[in-house]
């Protein structure tokens, strides 16, 4: 070897080893700067997950045949009982009387004859001018009207307005479909709309989307051909859509059969 020759080659390892550790302790810092910047792993069990809140599963369907309507309203809900509300299945407390039927505490319906408009029976129960109205359509009905609230320069008072919990009117063919809305539990047993109970407890029931004034549909009366459907007598039993009641006598609480209109 030539004199001289092997500073140059002294020279190359001291810088290479130079750059090894350079470049040993960069890839050391940059690991440890990755270790603190993963995030904090929790456990399952330590984290607030909301407790999901209850729905019905479907809605149910009171129908009457007689009448020729049906009206959902939801399946479970908020249950009076003479020990306070709890909360369970809708619709075991319906109680149908004469022209009168109760589904729970959520609708009452009344049906009479009628052959005039919706706005002619408000004229003649003084309340032609007083209430906000809408009109309700696709429900099968010849009129409908949802009843939204007082005009502004009336205020309610006792026995007044006339149709105080009426919300619903509907015209079908002679009759004339009352609905009223509880403000007041009566049928024990039975659901009540959670808003005049307490909105907040069982606000989960208000979130359904169950529009009441949406919920009537009317159908077409079976076996219109027949002249054999009885009619008044003490229950006071009306025709359906339709029909008029041929009474047999002009006495109270005289019967006769529906025919035809």
């Amino acid at each position: 070897m030539r004199k001289g020759f092997a500073h140059p080659i002294i020279l190359v390892l001291v810088v290479l080893l130079i750059l090894a550790v350079l470049g040993g302790v960069y890839l050391w810092k940059n690991q440890s700067n990755n270790k603190l910047s993963l995030p904090v792993k929790v456990p399952i069990e330590a984290l607030a997950l909301p407790t999901p809140t209850p729905t019905p599963s479907s809605w149910k369907t009171y129908k009457n045949n007689q009448y020729g309507f049906e009206l959902i309203y939801p399946k479970e809900g908020v249950i009076v009982t003479d020990k306070g509300n709890i909360e369970g299945e809708c619709g075991q407390s319906i109680k149908e009387s004469g022209g009168k039927i109760d589904v729970d505490n959520v609708f009452q319906v009344k049906i009479m004859d009628w052959s005039g408009t919706i706005q002619d029976y408000l004229i003649s129960k003084g309340a032609g001018k007083i209430y906000n109205t809408e009109v309700i359509e696709g429900t099968g009905a010849d009129e409908g009207m949802y009843l939204v609230e007082l005009k502004k320069d009336f205020e309610i008072a006792v026995g007044y307005p006339p149709l105080l919990y009426v919300k619903y009117l509907f015209k079908k063919g002679n009759n004339l479909i009352i609905v009223s809305t509880f403000l007041h539990p009566e049928n024990m047993g039975g659901c009540i709309n959670p808003e005049v109970i307490d909105p907040i407890k069982y606000k989960k029931y208000l979130d359904l989307g169950w529009d009441p004034k949406n919920s009537f549909k009317f159908l077409p009366i079976p076996n219109q051909n027949s002249t054999e459907m009885f009619c008044g007598g003490f229950a006071g039993k009306l025709c359906p859509t339709g029909y008029v009641c041929q009474l047999d006598g002009n006495y109270p609480d005289a019967s006769g059969k529906c025919v035809k209109n």
